[in-house]
């Protein structure tokens, strides 16, 4: 049972909630539970434990006990004691004093005239809910013979005193036997307890809230028998030997679960066996665990989690194709899919920002259907510092927010890769070569599409430490100009640099071959060289699995 906001509910081991209401309700026993308006004994209402509710009214709880015993309630309508089945019925019987059944006894005081309402009788009532008849040695006692009766305790003892004699009740065959001072098989009658006084002088209330009967045994021993406060006998103290009897407990139920609660800070989180986390530090509570289940507290308000190992969600990105930065920005869409139970409305995606990708919250799209649920928004990536050329992948951590509960940071992968829209090529028909020093023109055209926008550029000209003279033509045409070329291969890149974007390189060989002089057996060479692009080493190729972040 949680209490939130004043608001009190009760969870069935499902996760289902049984029971919401305003009003005070008391743990269940017997199956069945009590409710309280607050701040009073006024019963409100009577629960099962499938969550049925039994409308009942116009009663108390007494005895601080709001509890059910052998199936049955007691409360006090008026100004008598009643008790209640489990069907929220009365039973027959009006009572000016009552105890709560256990171990099948109940102990009640009644008028023996009810119509007059006079002549108070003791009785013990039994599972039928019949007065026990009390008899000794064959002899029958009548009700008004009778001036003090117990509960039962979990030792099935009770205690009668009738006409100043103390008698054991046995529950089990509901005889009696006279209480002595010494226990032995003596069977002097003369010396059983008796009151040597009225009842309501030899059972007084103790400093410590029990109660205890005071008898004497012949001339000089005495008996003593402590009660709690729900009349059930705790103790018999014969002279200074005093035996205590058992009072069974009830064991402690524990809920095997791996679900286990730390906490950081003012916060705690929950964990599988302690390792791995499941949601990050944020409940004011972890009330309980069990199963895969956890019962917690955010925010002032409890609720049941359930882990669903089995259950999966699917994260996607540009619809699950390769992204192709062409520019600093590519806008695209996250969608994340859901089973069924989970509402689409109650979802929400984060990403930091400092990973690049900004979502547009207001743009979020969200759709319930019975084949699944998805939520959707559009996101603007930002192309990551020094992205290759070459399809590489982006880890994007996501965090899931479902009504107020946050996930931990969930590893997202897509794949992506630079893509140079530039299309370099060099002019041969411009190219001229004299003393080592090569001149050539090269071309930069942009392969377009329809929604690009022109984007300022910038050319450099990488080279192995040569001295070089660039100069830009127009937006397409540029001219280079290298002293000094080395025999055999020189490397010359041209960088294109666009804002916000790592640089795109065209590597190109510059092939120099220096005059050769005439000889006897070969003719002279003038010098020549060539320019060509250099190609890139191709890798093996590589099966591309698609990422997918399941929880």
């Amino acid at each position: 049972m949680t209490d939130s906001g004043g608001i009190k509910t009760i969870w069935a081991m499902d996760g289902r909630r049984l029971i919401s209401s305003k009003n005070q309700i008391f743990s269940f026993k017997e199956g069945m539970a009590v409710s309280v308006s607050p701040g009073t004994s006024i019963i409100s209402g009577i629960y099962r434990q499938n969550g049925e509710t039994i409308k009942f009214e116009g009663c108390n709880t007494t005895h601080d006990y709001p509890f059910y015993s052998n199936g049955k309630l007691l409360v006090r309508q008026g100004t008598f004691y009643r008790f209640v089945d489990t069907s929220g019925n009365f039973l027959e019987g009006k009572y000016t004093n009552a105890f709560p059944y256990f171990n099948n006894y109940a102990a009640c005081d009644t008028y023996l005239n009810m119509e007059k309402q006079k002549d108070t009788g003791h009785i013990l009532l039994d599972a039928n809910g019949k007065a026990c008849k009390f008899s000794f040695q064959g002899k029958d006692f009548d009700t008004d013979d009778i001036q003090f009766v117990s509960s039962v305790n979990d030792e099935n003892t009770g205690i009668v005193v009738i006409k100043q004699k103390v008698y054991f009740f046995n529950g089990i065959d509901q005889k009696l036997s006279p209480v002595f001072a010494k226990d032995s098989s003596m069977t002097n009658l003369k010396e059983q307890a008796k009151l040597i006084s009225d009842i309501e002088q030899c059972y007084l209330q103790s400093s410590d809230s029990t109660y205890t009967l005071t008898a004497k045994c012949g001339k000089g021993d005495t008996v003593s028998i402590c009660f709690d406060l729900m009349r059930r006998p705790l103790s018999v103290k014969r002279n200074d030997t005093e035996l205590f009897y058992k009072v069974k407990q009830k064991a402690e139920k524990t809920l095997a679960s791996d679900l286990i609660s730390k906490k950081d800070g003012d916060y705690l989180g929950l964990y599988w066996n302690e390792n791995d986390e499941i949601l990050p530090p944020q409940f004011e509570e972890v009330i309980t665990c069990f199963g895969n289940k956890a019962l917690v507290r955010i925010k002032g308000k409890a609720g049941m989690l359930e882990i669903l190992k089995d259950k999966t969600f699917k994260l996607r990105m540009n619809k699950g194709d390769d992204i192709a930065f062409r520019h600093q920005k590519f806008e695209t869409t996250i969608r994340a899919d859901f089973p069924t139970f989970l509402n689409a409305d109650k979802v929400n995606i984060e990403i930091d920002t400092q990973t690049g990708c900004d979502i547009d919250k207001t743009s979020k799209n969200c759709k319930n259907t019975e084949s699944g649920n998805f939520v959707q928004y559009n996101c603007v990536l930002n192309i990551p510092e020094n992205l290759p050329d070459e399809l590489t992948t982006i880890e994007y951590p996501i965090t899931i927010h479902y009504d107020g509960i946050k996930s931990s940071k969930i590893p997202f992968n897509v794949n992506a890769w630079h893509y140079k829209y530039f299309v370099v090529d060099v002019d041969d028909s411009q190219t001229a070569l004299e003393n080592g020093t090569v001149s050539f023109v090269f071309n930069i055209n942009a392969e377009r599409i329809a929604s690009d926008g022109i984007y300022p550029t910038t050319v450099n000209i990488l080279t192995d430490s040569l001295q070089y003279e660039y100069e830009k033509m127009s937006e397409i045409r540029h001219k280079c100009k290298v002293y000094s070329l080395k025999e055999g291969i020189n490397n010359i890149v041209v960088q294109i640099l666009e804002q916000g974007c790592p640089p795109a390189a065209f590597p190109f060989e510059v092939e120099y071959h220096k005059p050769v002089a005439k000889t006897r057996n070969n003719p002279a060479e003038k010098e020549k060289v060539t320019i060509k692009k250099k190609e890139k080493t191709p890798k093996p190729a590589e099966e591309t699995v698609r990422p997918r972040v399941i929880m």
